[in-house]
């Protein structure tokens, strides 16, 4: 089960997001999850935004934190491109060394 809160920010074109999730018995990477955002729409319709989480491995019971940034660009009314950076912080499974791992992302969305 999951949940998801939305809430407007103080200023206008502000959003901040909390999300919570658990999971059990089904075949997930992460059987815990906990997430706050923050956005904010900066010019025209593109937005910026910042959040940090941490989950834990389903497999390994070992919990990592995240930071993401991430810009969402609305190209046209039907199409977004959002670049994202993540720093992922934890211990890798099978030395229980201390990690940071640098993922970048690209996300398509379409709007119909």
């Amino acid at each position: 089960y999951s949940a998801t809160v939305e809430h407007e920010g103080r200023e206008e074109n502000e959003i901040w997001v909390l999300r919570a999730a658990h999971s059990y018995g089904d075949p997930t990477d992460t059987d815990m999850l906990l997430f706050i955002g923050h956005g904010k729409q900066i010019m025209g319709f593109d937005s910026l935004g910042v959040g940090v989480g941490m989950g834990r491995s389903t497999e390994t019971q070992i919990w990592q934190s995240v930071f993401e940034s991430y810009y969402r660009w609305q190209v046209t009314k039907e199409l977004v491109i959002t670049p994202d950076l993540q720093l992922i912080f934890g211990s890798d499974p099978s030395t229980k060394e201390s990690k940071v791992r640098v993922v970048g992302g690209l996300r398509l969305g379409i709007v119909f």
